[in-house]
């Protein structure tokens, strides 16, 4: 007899053992990046902890928690950051985190939902569900999900290796950012950094978002673009058209009620 092949792996299975791989060896690098900044080791293993159960019950908020984490813990341990240097920890920290985001995320997307969900689309067929009376259920609505054969090795390496250059354009960014006396307003340095870069990125998205939102606008037909400006008018004035049709259809109904009695 001739042994049997073993059957090859699906490539869903595959894709989401690849990124449960890289979430697991950045909450180890995150692991050991807080501990070299300072952060005793009962505190460092909770962010790590929290990553582990996001991964392992598919929690879509698990990179925001972990993120909020590390922001009080960078906060909270900011005398062992203290100085203008470039330090490795921070370098490796960044990009711990920044794989694990990215993998957490495009787990969801491969076991999960990351897209909105649309009512029409159903999976399963209607069922009969039995109560005081006889109803159809409609089947629930249809999650959709990544294929795990568009997730390539390409696309694994090219993240794992532009990790380390966008977590030093990210420190480089920080540090350049004033912190000076005169600039902090009185208050700490890494406070201020943060608030003046989120300045910095909302103001940027802001701006972003109106400009293609523009030209977006600037591509439309004829047609495209009165269908838009009919839908903003309904949505600014539906209040209105809602009280105005209410005292149209209170006249039609007395309009009729006078003719029947002529």
């Amino acid at each position: 007899m001739t042994a049997k092949r073993r059957a090859k792996p699906a490539p869903d299975d595959l894709a989401v053992t690849y990124y449960t791989v890289v979430s697991l060896l950045a909450l180890v690098a995150l692991l050991l990046a807080l501990i070299e900044r300072g952060v005793v080791v009962h505190l460092a293993v909770l962010p790590a902890l929290i990553g582990l159960v996001a991964v392992a019950v598919r929690w879509s908020g698990g990179p925001v928690a972990v993120l909020l984490t590390l922001a009080f813990y960078l906060y909270w341990f900011r005398t062992y950051a203290s100085g203008a240097e470039l330090r490795l920890a921070d370098v490796v920290l960044c990009a711990a985190f920044l794989a694990y985001a990215v993998a957490n995320y495009r787990l969801q997307a491969l076991t999960g939902h990351v897209f909105p969900l649309d009512p029409r689309r159903r999976e399963g067929t209607p069922r009969w569900r039995l109560g005081f009376v006889r109803l159809v259920q409609r089947p629930p609505v249809a999650r959709q999900r990544r294929a795990g054969r568009l997730v390539s090795e390409w696309e694994i390496g090219a993240m794992v290796l532009s990790l380390p250059a966008w977590a030093l354009l990210a420190q480089v960014c920080w540090y350049t950012l004033p912190s000076g006396s005169g600039y902090t307003l009185g208050l700490p340095p890494q406070v201020w950094r943060a608030m003046l870069l989120t300045w910095i990125v909302g103001l940027g998205a802001f701006v972003t978002v109106a400009l293609v939102g523009y030209w977006n606008r600037r591509k439309m037909t004829a047609d495209e673009a009165a269908l838009f400006l009919q839908d903003t008018l309904w949505q600014q004035t539906r209040r209105e058209q809602r009280v105005i049709n209410r005292w149209l259809a209170r006249a039609r109904v007395r309009q009729g009620r006078r003719k029947d009695e002529t």
